[in-house]
């Protein structure tokens, strides 16, 4: 899960670009290629999650999931 708390963070996975805006979140599949690029100051968290937490997300997903963003509370 990438959280951005101020700035706003560009999302790219495969040919897709997403925007991250600032106090939201976006939850990125364990395994999923992926790059987050920050220009100026981006005040950011990166959170890892154990794999077999989600035991739901299996592997054959990934290839069609994308990263979900939510408003973080």
């Amino acid at each position: 899960m990438l959280y951005t708390r101020q700035g706003c963070t560009r999302l790219t996975y495969g040919d897709r670009i997403s925007l991250l805006p600032p106090a939201r979140a976006a939850w990125i599949p364990g395994g999923l290629r992926h790059r987050a690029q920050m220009r100026l100051a981006v005040d950011y968290r990166s959170l890892y999650f154990e794999a077999t937490l989600s035991p739901s997300c299996h592997s054959s997903q990934r290839s069609s999931a994308w990263v979900r963003c939510c408003r973080h509370c």
